[in-house]
């Protein structure tokens, strides 16, 4: 039901309360929110979207659940992904042990097994970072043979093994996908 709540909330707030599309809370969720429940929230390094910066936590998604918890109400605790990794909290998320909440999750069937997702409300081109005097990569295939860095256990990294066997990976756990080397 919590989940439930929250995607109804993340789509209030987009479309706004002026919109044709308007959203009504079902009895049960009216009732969840009487609770007084505290959401926990798993948040990443993830630069611009979520991230802690000088002890606190910031980014585009953090705006926006501060905005959508406050016009219901609604208390939460932030989990910062420097106490908890991102296993811990996608199995926490499936257990049901601890987080509630993960922010900016790419939706795969694995992970649609076992958790909610609301539609997208942030796009974020993917792109390749490549030293100065590398030359340009127009396409994929050009990193056949090469090393690239991912995180561990991150949705690309699981899309590069799966479709681009031809590219070696260099799986990092941090969030800076250098600081391995």
């Amino acid at each position: 039901m919590k989940i439930l709540s929250i995607i109804l909330f993340f789509c209030n707030l987009l479309f706004g309360s002026n919109s044709v599309f308007q959203i009504s809370l079902s009895t049960d969720e009216q009732e969840w929110l009487k609770r007084n429940h505290i959401v926990t929230i798993g948040v990443g390094n993830r630069p611009p979207f979520q991230m802690m910066k000088y002890g606190e936590f910031e980014g585009i998604s953090i705006e926006y659940i501060k905005t959508i918890f406050k016009k219901y109400n609604i208390k939460y605790d932030f989990f910062s992904s420097r106490i908890i990794s991102w296993k811990e909290a996608s199995s926490s998320i499936r257990d049901k042990t601890g987080v509630d909440l993960i922010l900016t999750v790419t939706k795969t069937t694995r992970r649609a097994n076992n958790m909610l997702f609301t539609d997208n409300y942030i796009s974020s081109p993917l792109v390749i970072f490549t030293q100065d005097d590398y030359g340009f990569i127009s396409k994929i295939e050009d990193l056949y043979g090469k090393t690239v860095s991912v995180q561990n256990g991150y949705s690309m990294q699981k899309l590069l093994e799966s479709e681009y066997p031809k590219i070696k990976l260099n799986i990092v756990n941090g969030s800076n996908a250098t600081e391995d080397h």
